[in-house]
């Protein structure tokens, strides 16, 4: 009797939900079934590489600073990030085997702690998110819903090997419309980024992807990006995620152009 008393108070919870026009939370399972959804579906889960260009405008207290971006991925393991300053450009990279660093001067090692700088970095991309999910060490929660700029979305929480990233995926559409998560200052003083996605784009392959976005520091703007190119299932030379000192440990396909 008690747990028939139960399932009715359970079924009557969620009409009085509805009733009241809220729709019910969801899991993080099929909050995360949205999201990959509204980015492509099979087009995303089956993307092997990627490579995004963009222009990041960074703001500090000595004013603004446009910097060109160029970040690809070869999935699952490998991610290579390239910044120009000043014309000239420095890119680190993580993969299994090995992390390197290429400047003007060459290719050199890159440290441990130097690879773990790429990788968070690059992990919290939202296809890097979904694609994730597959992956060991990912586990997510739902935690609730809130209001982003108007709209209504589901809270999940997210933790992948240690990293924390709270998801604000769209009740209406699926679509991610913002992040957040913390980072260690100095002295270990927690700050609170916030980043939202704007101008989704469906591209030929069928990925659909963020072309802008940008990034709050505990409520402070400090970068906005716009991406210039997406480029999906590229040949990428294994090379450039190692620099030759080891290997990338990726699939990526050969030959062929990149499709914009």
């Amino acid at each position: 009797m008690r747990a028939w008393m139960r399932r009715v108070g359970a079924v009557a919870s969620v009409a009085m939900a509805f009733a009241a026009g809220a729709a019910p939370r969801l899991s993080a399972d099929a909050a995360l079934d949205r999201l990959a959804a509204a980015m492509g579906g099979d087009a995303l889960l089956t993307l092997r590489t990627l490579v995004v260009s963009s222009q990041v405008r960074r703001t500090t207290d000595l004013g603004t600073v446009d910097v060109p971006t160029r970040t690809s991925y070869a999935f699952p393991y490998a991610v290579r990030h390239e910044v120009t300053l000043l014309g000239r450009t420095i890119a680190m990279s993580s993969a299994p085997s090995a992390g390197a660093l290429f400047t003007d001067d060459g290719v050199q090692p890159l440290d441990d702690a130097g690879r773990v700088r790429v990788e968070q970095a690059t992990m919290r991309n939202p296809v890097v998110l979904v694609k994730a999910r597959l992956g060991r060490g990912f586990a997510a929660e739902a935690v609730g819903t809130e209001s982003v700029d108007g709209k209504e979305a589901d809270r999940v929480d997210v933790r992948q090997h240690g990293h924390r990233t709270t998801l604000l995926v769209d009740r209406e559409d699926g679509r991610l419309l913002a992040l957040r998560y913390d980072l260690a200052g100095p002295g270990g003083a927690q700050r609170r980024m916030t980043v939202r996605f704007d101008d989704w784009r469906r591209l030929p392959s069928g990925l659909v992807y963020p072309f802008a976005a940008s990034g709050e520091e505990d409520g402070r703007r400090v970068f906005d990006v716009r991406v210039q190119e997406v480029a999906t299932d590229v040949a990428i030379d294994e090379t450039q995620f190692t620099g030759g000192l080891g290997h990338a440990g990726h699939g990526s396909p050969g030959g062929g152009q990149p499709r914009p």
